[in-house]
């Protein structure tokens, strides 16, 4: 993976992020999960594990590593490391039981014998099964599901716990309001997967994903980590610097806005309709502008795939003569 970097896996390099993922699952997480499933793990061992994976998704996704974990694995649609093991080790298991023989017998013994503060295989993926409220390895010794369905059921099971604990970390982060918190596995944000087949594409796209996950440095950033003395607004001095002022406010990059609302309501003809309502809600085109796929613009308008992808396009694009023009100004201070 680290050889790679440099001719082009990073995102800096404008490769598409979902491209570099899905090298990154099909070549390098398999080494690195190699074997682990006959292994207990402890917190320590999940713990490297999740460093090393945060530190190759931040690297793909080029953004700092102060970036909220939660918006990490919602961007890429990859599992948590602790996810990816369980899931391995419950495989496993159905390996070892599927058949008469020692092996079963061994895992039937210490099922009975080992107490629930052992250290064996067995206690740890009796834990793991109480986790995702699979069946007991009581009843699975009896009664085993096929090698199918049983993989299906772990999926099911490790996958609806891995995002319902995402969402509910992303949806208690303040840096991620304006960020969908759903999280899918193995399907990208709208961010990193819409239109970025083109190379200037996947630039944009980095702003806006830095934006979405509050790690753009604008001036409050800067007032807040002591690099500045004031967190107003260099451009137009009126107000500080946040990312509404960025987006909607501030006057000095008023000729980057215009014609905005316009093509939002050809995409959408709902936003034509209610023009005069929606032009005052600011926390409406804020959103839209940022994520058009939130379930706050879902709520109002059910947008098909092709609007949202539309949106996000033409946003992006928005975003990023922003941006232009914002660099330009503090390049010529």
């Amino acid at each position: 993976m680290y050889a790679l970097m440099g001719a082009g896996l990073a995102g800096k390099n404008e490769l598409p992020v979902m491209t570099a993922i899905h090298l990154y699952r099909v070549y390098a997480l398999p080494c690195v999960l190699y074997g682990l499933e006959c292994l207990r793990l402890y917190k320590y061992h999940i713990k490297s594990l999740e460093n090393f994976q945060r530190k190759i998704l931040r690297s793909l996704l080029n953004i700092p590593e102060r970036t909220a974990i939660p918006s990490i694995y919602i961007l890429t649609g990859q599992v948590p490391m602790v996810f990816a093991v369980h899931q391995r080790a419950l495989g496993f298991l159905h390996s070892l039981i599927k058949e008469e023989g020692p092996t079963r017998d061994i895992i039937q013994h210490q099922y009975v014998m080992k107490s629930r503060t052992s250290h064996s295989w067995v206690t740890y993926i009796k834990d793991i099964l109480m986790t995702y409220q699979l069946p007991s390895l009581h009843n699975l010794l009896h009664s085993l599901p096929s090698k199918t369905k049983w993989k299906e059921m772990v999926r099911r099971a490790v996958h609806k716990r891995a995002s319902d604990e995402i969402t509910e970390e992303a949806n208690q982060l303040s840096t991620l309001e304006h960020l969908n918190p759903t999280w899918s596995y193995n399907k990208g944000h709208l961010s990193v997967t819409a239109g970025v087949s083109h190379q200037r594409q996947v630039t944009r796209a980095n702003i806006k994903i830095r934006l979405l996950t509050g790690t753009y440095t604008l001036q409050t950033a800067q007032f807040r980590y002591g690099k500045a003395t004031s967190d107003t607004c260099l451009m137009c001095k009126d107000g500080p610097e946040n990312t509404a002022h960025f987006i909607l406010d501030c006057k000095y990059l008023q000729p980057c806005r215009e014609g905005l609302f316009e093509q939002l309501a050809d995409i959408v003809p709902y936003v034509y309709l209610n023009r005069n309502i929606l032009l005052e809600d600011r926390d409406f085109m804020l959103q839209m502008t940022l994520d058009a796929s939130h379930p706050k613009i879902q709520e109002m308008f059910n947008l098909t795939d092709d609007c949202k992808e539309e949106l996000e396009i033409l946003t992006r694009d928005r975003i990023f003569l922003l941006h232009k023009q914002r660099a330009l100004f503090m390049n010529n201070r």
